[in-house]
């Protein structure tokens, strides 16, 4: 039997019923990784598409808008499509009203890269990795050889006063980025020196600002977030572990910039547990406009994972973690506002191997 995957929307109405599931690509049959933002009554979706089949894998970045609240909507916009991949799309609205979107990318003989498009601005998209990035093919005595840092899981945050950001994971200060390896120094790394970069647009900027580095060369940081705070104070996230590949618990880490991103505090452990495995750490304001940031943890009684949250305070510092009690595994978290969501399997029927998973949400949790 042949299946799919697609973008399905759904909202709530005024009377706090559910609307029907729409399906965004329904000329697709391999839809995924959507992302959504909304402003006022405009909505916009974006998403990773591979409708032209598997052979070859070449995702494009499709784009759509509803400009009533998500009651009708535009048709789709295919954003980007190229002879490779374009890939894992994040999605943000402007100040003025328009989407910010980045993705990574892929394509014979370059390496991975983050680009960035303002829709109905840019009219091309941006590359905000390439610049600094030595790259090239492998040489005839060591197919090992080959250069191709990566840049990958981009993350993107908007400002009340239009300022932006981009951020992403990014190896090329690794000495065999990709775990190659090379004649004459080994086998490779794993996992590689990940570094978090970040590169901001100023509000009456025309251009983007050159990235800069948060982490360390002795750790391996992953999977950014970032966020503004209402006071323009721009937060990034994200988990990190020593250069092992078993035996290394992972730490949520925190850095922030005054400054519109131009300079940044010293990395701190968020709620740091050194039995603990802490990851996938997603930002996001608090309905007191202050950062609050989410992720899930394995220092539950049970050993399953629960989500855990905390705040950052006026003055620089994080609140200790608090975990939400809940039953099952609970996963990928996100917020907005005080508002959580997160997949969970509290109602699972077996103990072990049950696929029951479901999305829970909680408002206005501080």
């Amino acid at each position: 039997m042949e299946t799919s995957s697609a973008v399905m929307y759904r909202r709530k109405l005024g009377n706090g019923a559910w609307s029907a599931p729409l399906n965004l690509a329904p000329a697709s049959t391999q839809a995924r990784f959507p992302k959504i933002v909304a402003k006022g009554g405009d909505v916009w979706v974006v998403w990773q598409d591979e409708r032209a089949g598997e052979q070859p894998h070449r995702p494009a970045i499709y784009l759509r808008h509803s400009a009533d609240g998500g009651a009708d909507w535009a048709p789709e916009l295919q954003l980007r499509a190229i002879a490779g991949r374009a890939e894992h799309p994040v999605l943000a609205i402007t100040a003025y009203g328009l989407p910010l979107v980045a993705w990574q990318e892929i394509s014979a003989g370059y390496p991975f890269d983050v680009m960035a498009q303002i829709v109905g601005v840019d009219p091309e998209p941006v590359n905000l990795s390439r610049a600094g990035k030595s790259y090239h093919a492998a040489d005839l005595i060591d197919t090992r050889s080959a250069l191709y840092p990566a840049s990958v899981w981009p993350t993107v945050a908007v400002a009340d006063d239009g300022s932006m950001a981009v951020g992403w994971q990014d190896d090329r200060t690794d000495q065999d980025p990709l775990w190659t390896g090379g004649l004459g120094y080994g086998n490779g790394t794993d996992p590689d020196n990940w570094q978090i970069m970040v590169s901001t647009h100023g509000a009456y900027s025309d251009s983007w600002n050159a990235p800069v580095s948060l982490g360390a060369n002795t750790q391996a940081d992953r999977h950014p977030s970032l966020s503004y705070t209402n006071t323009g104070r721009l937060v990034a996230a994200w988990d990190s572990k020593a250069l092992e590949s078993s035996g290394a618990n992972l730490e949520v880490l925190s850095a922030w910039s005054a400054n519109g991103g131009l300079s940044w505090t010293a990395p701190v452990a968020v709620s740091y547990d050194a039995a603990a495995m802490s990851q996938w750490p997603k930002l996001g304001r608090g309905s007191d406009g202050q950062a609050q940031l989410v992720w899930y943890d394995s220092r539950s009684a049970d050993w399953r994972w629960r989500v855990m949250t905390a705040e950052l305070g006026e003055g620089g510092s994080w609140s200790a973690g608090h975990m939400l009690p809940s039953k099952g595994n609970n996963t990928w978290p996100a917020l907005n506002n005080g508002a959580i969501v997160f997949a969970g399997t509290r109602n699972a029927q077996r103990l072990q191997r049950d696929h029951t998973q479901q999305i829970f949400y909680i408002a206005g949790f501080r």
